[in-house]
């Protein structure tokens, strides 16, 4: 059973334990524990590992090393060239990070990184918190749809961890970019006459998604949907009967 009160004297203990480490029997020697306690003791020794404190290797007990913090700079370039890795470059050196340990950061982000390990002079860590973020807003695409993928923008606000969609569409708003007026061009793959036709066009808005209009390709009225099923209401029928 694990005992509090021991846990704490095994924890001064490993204070001034040297860096071999220490066995059970030892542990319990120098503890006074005895035999009739010896369960208590390896109960609370593996609750100790369990928790990170402790790492046991060899049959022996040692105090977990201090994992080193650094801050520097998300580079991201690797994952956009389909990479499962990044880089935090520090003052110092550049830190290998795989992809499943780089938290919510984005390229360029400042951000703190435990090292976990180092082989063969490149060091490995992963990203623990997001110090200063590069953007105070991120664009993105938020993809949904039974057949075949709908896209529509939305904004992340990291402060306050909301995201807002900017655009509502059935189809595909993709790629956008800011313009030097500093409007919002995206391209739009409009769908009319259900899956009979699909039309691509340049589109803008305004930051906030409002007061759009095609600035290059086939323009047309705005069409009417059927909020039930998404679809231009002469069209429901397709929808329905799945065709």
């Amino acid at each position: 059973m694990f005992d509090k009160n021991l846990s704490n004297r095994i924890k001064e203990l490993f204070e001034y334990a040297g860096s071999n480490g220490l066995k059970l029997k030892d542990i319990a020697y120098e503890l006074r524990v005895k035999k009739h306690k010896y369960k208590d003791l390896s109960d609370t020794l593996n609750k100790l590992v369990k928790e990170n404190t402790l790492i046991l290797k060899n049959r022996r007990f040692c105090k977990q090393p201090e994992r080193k913090q650094l801050t520097g700079i998300f580079d991201a370039r690797p994952l956009a060239k389909n990479n499962s890795f990044a880089f935090v470059i520090t003052d110092t050196e550049d830190v290998y990070v795989s992809a499943e340990d780089i938290m919510s950061a984005y390229d360029g982000d400042t951000v703190s990184l435990e090292i976990k390990y180092e082989k063969r002079g490149r060091k490995s860590g992963i990203i623990t918190k997001i110090v200063i973020r590069k953007r105070n807003t991120i664009i993105g695409v938020a993809e949904e749809y039974h057949g075949k993928y709908a896209s529509s923008l939305h904004t992340y606000d990291p402060k306050s961890k909301k995201i807002r969609p900017l655009t509502y569409h059935i189809v595909a708003d993709r790629e956008p970019r800011v313009t030097s007026d500093g409007q919002l061009a995206f391209i739009r793959s409009d769908n009319f006459m259900e899956r009979a036709k699909v039309e691509a066009h340049l589109h803008q808005t305004r930051m906030d998604g409002t007061a759009g209009q095609v600035i290059i390709g086939p323009g047309r009225k705005g069409v009417r949907l059927d909020r039930d099923v998404a679809a231009e209401p002469a069209m429901n029928w397709l929808r329905r009967y799945g065709i």
